[in-house]
């Protein structure tokens, strides 16, 4: 921006843009013309081209080493261009994975009793290609005394706000269960839903557009956890696969009495051996009864989106010892 010594401000005009990168693309293909027309009209054959454009001083440019110029050009296109096609083949292919999440919301809340902790999980999710008639859940517990209460567990998949869920097929222990949610019917596909960038889907998503309701599904599930979250450290980690989630937020809630220490808790995003921290906040709820940590990511994909912590010890009291559990 620049000013001409009155005030105005000089302005681009659109045309004089127009004009402009019309010209430079001329120039470009007037520059790059002449080998191409020595092949197309002469007689001569590819390779034969190459070598009279590698000569520091050729038939087809007569400046120095410009066909050396033409090369590198044609070079940095190519390298472009095959770079190109293959980001938006790699594109094409993930977007057929079987399912795309595109917001999770991890909820835990610690009970006042320190030992019990209710966990609830919604997803909006869609399928990407034909054939999806499942979907599956899991959860597991880390600590020695960890313990999963499997009869309380409540999972259910809506659409438009219409119940799709057929059945739950459920295998585990006393510390991981995992459930097949099994659909009424094969999830239903969106041509746009499925080569659209997911942030894109998530925010027609949010803002109702008419087309996404009848392919995104919305998934609740609820269970609850027994000393898992009241050992001296602890950490809830989620894990996110092959199906891209687009956007996560994972809140910890504990009562005001068993907040943890807040220069302990850390947030972390882990690809293999590699790790990301992530920002978080630890602040007080609207009724102040309880404290909050909050932590978000965006584009999860194979990795583990972790949040640790270090429990006061009023919480840590309530957690049995290791020869009761």
């Amino acid at each position: 921006m620049s000013g001409n010594g009155t005030g105005k401000v000089l302005r681009r005009e659109p045309l004089t843009e127009v004009v402009a990168f019309g010209a430079s693309a001329i120039g470009i293909f007037q520059f790059l013309w002449p080998p191409i027309d020595t092949f197309l009209n002469g007689d001569n054959s590819f390779l034969e081209v190459l070598w009279e454009l590698i000569k520091p001083v050729n038939d087809i440019y007569p400046g120095f080493m410009i066909g050396w110029v033409f090369l590198a050009v044609v070079s940095v296109f190519a390298f472009s261009t095959f770079a190109i096609a293959r980001r938006v083949g790699e594109y094409i292919e993930r977007s057929r994975t079987g399912i795309a999440v595109l917001s999770t919301h991890v909820k835990l809340t610690i009970q006042p009793d320190g030992s019990t902790a209710i966990s609830e999980r919604t997803q909006h999710f869609h399928a990407n290609r034909p054939g999806i008639d499942a979907y599956s859940y899991g959860s597991g517990c880390r600590q020695l005394c960890g313990r999963i209460d499997e009869g309380s567990l409540v999972l259910e998949s809506t659409r438009d706000e219409k119940p799709i869920t057929a059945k739950l097929v459920k295998q585990g222990n006393k510390q991981w269960i995992e459930v097949k949610e099994v659909f009424e019917d094969e999830l239903p596909t969106h041509v746009m839903a499925t080569y659209l960038p997911n942030l894109w889907v998530a925010t027609c998503d949010r803002i109702g557009l008419f087309w996404i309701n009848r392919v995104v599904n919305e998934r609740k599930a609820e269970l609850i956890i027994i000393n898992e979250y009241n050992a001296e450290r602890c950490q809830l980690a989620f894990l996110a696969g092959t199906s891209p989630i687009t956007n996560t937020i994972v809140e910890i809630i504990f009562p005001k009495e068993f907040a943890p220490l807040e220069d302990s808790i850390e947030a972390f995003v882990i690809h293999e051996t590699a790790v990301e921290e992530r920002h978080h906040s630890f602040k007080a709820s609207d009724d102040g009864e309880s404290m909050v940590i909050r932590a978000k990511a965006k584009r999860l994909e194979n990795c583990t989106f972790e949040v640790q912590w270090q429990n006061c010890k009023a919480l840590v009291d309530t957690c049995p010892e290791e020869k009761e559990c």
